[in-house]
């Protein structure tokens, strides 16, 4: 394509995808042969692959998704693909926010990303706000830095879910520790 852009921002639909094909985003990926299945029929994932092909060698990509796109069981091809498409810069998880931000059950995140030619080996910002008593009051949300952690982009591909509910869920010498378990040598790794 030969429009381009240094950033491009979206909410774009979500849901199942139909089995007529009558979204754009549907028609789109029907037409493609060379990006893999959304997960679990997300209607969202064919506007991140749309998206990339009009990044610029430097842009950056910023999308409101819903949560389960990254999470489900089926999600490793896309995510294995994306890698090699995308670098994951931030990924923002409002799992916990959903019925303060949102009129609606379906948890959101705000997935931001870079173009890339490779995968490489890298490591993102995931964060993941919880509720308190002052965003229930609707007066603020604070970000503690307990939410603030950095992921393994491959370890996130590997296992999504583990790898996100550690963060989410650890206290931070839990997390600390089973960081420091991760580095150790399995005996798969001796001869």
């Amino acid at each position: 394509s030969s429009n381009k852009y240094d950033c491009i921002v979206g909410n774009p639909p979500w849901g199942t995808l139909s089995t007529e094909k009558g979204n754009t985003g549907e028609k789109w990926l029907a037409s493609q042969n060379s990006y893999p299945k959304s997960p679990n029929k997300e209607r969202s994932w064919p506007f991140i692959w749309k998206g990339r092909e009009h990044l610029s060698e430097s842009g950056v990509l910023a999308f409101l998704l819903p949560v389960a796109g990254f999470f489900l069981n089926d999600t490793t091809d896309c995510l294995q693909y994306l890698l090699r498409k995308l670098s994951i810069e931030r990924l923002i998880d409002l799992s916990g926010l959903r019925r303060m931000l949102f009129n609606a059950e379906v948890p959101a995140c705000i997935f931001c990303a870079s173009r890339t030619e490779k995968m490489q080996p890298h490591s993102f910002e995931y964060i993941c706000p919880k509720a308190d008593i002052y965003a229930i009051r609707g007066e603020r949300i604070l970000l503690a830095t307990e939410d603030y952690h950095t992921l393994s982009a491959w370890a996130f591909v590997a296992d999504s879910k583990k790898c996100t509910q550690r963060a989410m869920w650890a206290s931070p010498l839990e997390h600390r520790l089973l960081t420091y378990i991760d580095t150790l040598a399995t005996l798969r790794d001796f001869p």
